[in-house]
């Protein structure tokens, strides 16, 4: 089960696409062959208690500068339905039979009853078969005993019966990454009353070095593994064996290898990801 609480958190797509790439015949189904992503606005001040708590000081530590950490990860909760400020719409699907490097979600909702927005909650639907679905959400009868996620906004929003709720989410899910956007619009008003912008990005502890590289100004330069990589995918002319690729990205880089097998895995890594 690599689904996890959001359909991509467990690493389903990355795992699906390796062992349909090595392992399935054309005539082999994939269960589940699809993930339906669904997203409703939450009410939750358990949320906002538990994003609130970096900004305190227990015990007179100063847990502030973790604040924008919490503030921009995703939180696995137990959500309820009575929590949920308007009906869930399905943002997107996984479908498992193609690669997906990126997702791209999008909902609107409109808002059943007045409330306090504190975050977007995030759950999946899969079909194992005809008429046979899976999912965990506070709304399935059947749900499975597994927690959602919920991703917060930065300043809780009073919302009103009848207000749009406008979310988009952008998610690399091999890095495990999570963008979202969250605008609140009063009835039919084209302008936005809030707005809010997360990423995960900011949500982990990222050393010096590796916050630089991000930067547009960086001049990317490859580490020894990089040289390894690029050697593998340079002996991938079409003329050599495997065999004869291994032997020979050992025989550049021994540096890297503990030994003889573990370059033949590396080079095995390589191959399946972009070679055919």
């Amino acid at each position: 089960d690599q689904i996890g609480q959001f359909g991509f958190d467990a690493g389903i797509v990355k795992c699906v696409a390796d062992a349909r790439r090595r392992l399935l015949k054309p005539e082999a189904r994939l269960i589940p062959a699809c993930v339906d992503l669904w997203i409703a606005p939450l009410v939750s001040p358990a949320l906002e208690r538990a994003v609130d708590f970096w900004r305190t000081r227990p015990a007179g530590f100063d847990m502030s500068p973790l604040y924008e950490m919490a503030a921009n990860s995703g939180h696995p909760r137990r959500v309820r339905a009575e929590e949920l400020l308007a009906p869930s719409v399905c943002g997107g699907s996984i479908d498992l039979a193609v690669d997906h490097p990126m997702l791209r979600l999008s909902t609107e909702s409109i808002v059943a009853r007045p409330g306090t927005l504190h975050g977007i909650a995030g759950w999946f639907s899969s079909m194992l078969a005809p008429g046979i679905h899976m999912s965990n959400s506070p709304l399935a009868a059947s749900r499975i005993d597994r927690r959602s996620a919920v991703f917060p906004v930065a300043l809780p929003t009073p919302v009103t019966t009848g207000d749009r709720i406008r979310t988009t989410m952008r998610i690399l899910p091999d890095d495990l990454l999570v963008s979202w956007t969250v605008e609140t619009a009063r009835g039919d008003s084209l302008m936005p009353a809030a707005r809010f912008n997360h990423s995960t990005l900011r949500g982990m502890l990222l050393a010096p070095d590796r916050l630089k590289r991000t930067r547009p100004d960086y001049v990317p330069q490859l580490n020894a593994r990089g040289e390894a990589r690029r050697s593998v995918l340079a002996l991938c002319d079409g003329g050599r064996t495997l065999e004869e690729i291994e032997r020979e990205v050992y025989a550049r880089h021994a540096a890297i290898f503990r030994d003889r097998s573990d370059a033949e895995l590396f080079v095995a890594e390589v191959v399946v990801g972009y070679c055919r």
